[in-house]
């Protein structure tokens, strides 16, 4: 079942920020790594490497916690923590293209990351549904 957010959290999630995942690995040792991503769909999606650390590791234990802070620039300070079940799909190349577009890339440029992407492994898309959302530095609901 989705989880409602206020319009606040919602357009905080939706600007172009990176989020920091955070993981068990297969190993039991706890990892995280920066991540630019696509509020979609009342979700979190992104692009990784299917044979990567990140999805040995959510196949084994697939519940993760993904933080977006807000920019420090930018006071005062905010972020989202949201905590679901990481769901691996087949890759979607136009939310990625999406993802790099939303950063600023330009969409020629964007192409070819992509593309590069994609010729150098086996891209899977991961999506992250909040089961749990925490915030910090939002008016209350």
């Amino acid at each position: 079942m989705a989880i409602a957010l206020s319009s606040e959290v919602a357009e905080f999630i939706a600007r172009p920020l990176t989020g920091v995942l955070a993981w068990m690995s297969t190993s039991g040792e706890p990892r995280s790594t920066p991540l630019n991503y696509v509020w979609e769909d009342g979700a979190i999606w992104f692009t990784t490497g299917g044979n990567s650390a990140k999805v040995r590791a959510f196949r084994k234990q697939p519940v993760v916690s993904f933080s977006i802070p807000s920019e420090a620039s930018s006071p005062p300070p905010q972020a989202v923590t949201v905590r679901g079940v990481a769901e691996i799909l087949d890759w979607n190349p136009e939310r990625q293209l999406q993802a790099f577009m939303r950063y600023g890339t330009p969409k020629s440029e964007a192409e070819k990351m992509r593309d590069g992407y994609a010729a150098a492994m086996d891209l899977v898309s991961i999506r992250l549904e909040p089961l749990k959302v925490s915030t910090f530095g939002f008016d209350a609901p």
